[in-house]
């Protein structure tokens, strides 16, 4: 066999060659970082997503460094810093859209005096995808995929979540998040169904130990007045109905048809008749219907009798009422009409 003498010229353009062949497998391994997403590809990242909120969880529980799990996880699944990312997640009101790096994080392991509690850090033991579908641009440069997506926490039960994701890849080929949309399902509104002797019941309860509460706030030096406002938008149809309001103790202001008024008798306002009924205080509110009348279709109720103030000193005080309820928008039962006064005390 003869030996191949390779002349100089031959032995550079075979070099040349060689390195020809090199920078081509180069290039022919960045198109391969670079081809078109697949709905594989997608799949993949997701679930690498949701084992990543698993981890978080898992560090916080563990006490470890979890705030840095979760910067490792936004790094490696966000493209911020190399593209706008439009983030809306599930559990964010005031600051809706978490536009940079911080927000994100923030979201996700909390920061004291913001709404973010730390949604990862709840902590889940598993996150189960189910795409409703996946649709990739003509050139395989974006994919979109939408479904619900499904937390389960420690107790073992799921929380059903709606997600929309957008993914496009960075230099290495690796997809990164520029879209996240997740919110929680619509629930529509139950229908309560009519009124019923049992709701009309639950209400007078309930707003008897509102009063109950006011004055226990009012004894503590704490914000009675707001417990008071609270107790008004709870129990009274102010702002989404006219409301005839007679107030046990009301002479010159006899009658409160708007919010201001009501929150006054019950917490007094200086110069006025309104020393606050609600911040006697009172220990106990115990009721005796004379009866309930609900009208046919069960959209309103109207109930009489009496209700016993128990005050600090154990005696009660005996007033008589009349309500009215109607069902307001969130089901709950509202007062539409109060009318409460003193038992009649014959002249000797």
């Amino acid at each position: 066999m003869k030996k191949l003498l390779l002349t100089p010229t031959l032995a550079v353009l075979t070099l040349a060659l060689f390195a020809f062949s090199d920078v081509s497998t180069a290039m022919a391994n960045s198109d391969d970082e670079k081809s078109p997403i697949t709905k594989k590809e997608v799949a993949a990242a997701q679930q690498a997503w949701g084992n990543g909120i698993v981890t978080i969880g898992n560090a916080f529980t563990a006490n470890k460094d979890y705030r840095q799990v979760a910067a490792d996880h936004v790094r490696k699944f966000y493209a911020y810093g190399n593209s706008s990312i439009l983030f809306k997640p599930t559990l964010a009101a005031e600051d809706q859209f978490r536009g940079d790096f911080d927000e994100a994080l923030s979201y996700f392991v909390g920061t004291e005096g913001t709404e973010d509690g730390g949604f990862a850090i709840a902590p889940y033991t598993n996150v189960r995808w189910e795409n409703e579908g996946t649709v990739i641009d003509p050139d395989g440069d974006m994919a979109v995929a939408m479904g619900n997506y499904f937390f389960t926490g420690t107790d073992g039960n799921e929380t059903k979540v709606e997600y929309s994701f957008a993914y496009m890849k960075d230099d290495n080929g690796d997809l990164k998040i520029v879209l996240h949309h997740s919110s929680l399902p619509f629930a529509a509104a139950s229908d309560p169904g009519p009124i019923t002797m049992d709701d009309v019941a639950a209400a007078q309860q309930a707003w008897g130990n509102g009063i109950v509460k006011i004055g226990n706030a009012f004894t503590a030096n704490e914000d009675y007045r707001q417990v008071a406002a609270d107790h008004v938008r709870e129990f009274y149809a102010y702002g989404s109905s006219t409301i005839l309001f007679k107030p046990t103790l009301a002479a010159e202001d006899q009658f409160r048809g708007d919010f201001d008024e009501a929150l006054s008798y019950f917490v007094g306002t200086e110069g006025t008749e309104d020393g606050g009924f609600a911040i006697a205080p009172y220990t106990n509110v115990r009721w005796e219907n004379e009866g309930t009348v609900i009208d046919p279709d069960g959209e309103m109720a109207t109930a009489m009798g009496n209700y016993f103030f128990t005050g600090t000193d154990g005696n009660e005080t005996k007033v008589e009422y009349s309500f009215v309820y109607m069902r307001g928008d969130d089901g709950d039962l509202d007062i539409v009409l109060h009318h409460s006064s003193l038992p009649f005390a014959p002249a000797n």
